[in-house]
């Protein structure tokens, strides 16, 4: 089956709207897709700051939410599903030592747990993650592996999903 998706930011529910109610645009989607990312703004934040981070992360995962929230109703009001077309954490640094601490950090796996159950219990519907396997860069750490092979002891991420998919938080 096809769906017609028209895709925003997730961070800016304004914009949605500016898609969804431009001519009859609205008519021609099924669908609105955002991508909720949890973003932190790591300038600032050297090696060795992983408390600081991870103390961020709740207002981080609220704020995400609080997005996805306005632009489901965005989407409601234009009478149409809302999907994700990817997400997960977007944590980008050109500190290496602080990028691994962080993407390797047991912490990352519950705040993951902390993301996967609220979707499920707040937002619903599918959550595409992205992605399954990518090296930790200075462009991002988007893979729940860092590569393939990798001893699941070291991926949070994936550990948390996995959790997630047997039922368990």
């Amino acid at each position: 089956r096809l769906i017609r998706v028209a895709a925003s930011q997730n961070a800016n529910p304004d914009l949605a709207e500016t898609i969804l109610g431009h001519g009859d645009t609205a008519k021609w989607v099924d669908a609105l897709a955002t991508a909720p990312y949890i973003w932190i703004d790591l300038g600032g934040h050297g090696s060795g700051e992983t408390d600081r981070v991870f103390a961020q992360m709740p207002r981080a995962i609220d704020a995400t939410f609080a997005f996805a929230q306005a632009n489901r109703d965005v989407a409601r009001r234009h009478g149409k599903r809302f999907l994700t077309y990817e997400g997960g954490q977007h944590l980008v640094t050109k500190d290496m030592v602080l990028a691994h601490a962080v993407q390797r950090d047991p912490r990352m796996g519950a705040a993951y747990d902390r993301y996967l159950a609220r979707w499920r219990d707040e937002m619903g519907g599918d959550l595409a993650l992205y992605a399954s396997t990518t090296p930790i860069s200075e462009y991002g750490s988007w893979g729940l592996l860092e590569y393939g092979g990798q001893p699941l002891a070291e991926a949070p991420k994936m550990q948390a999903v996995q959790r997630f998919l047997k039922g368990r938080r």
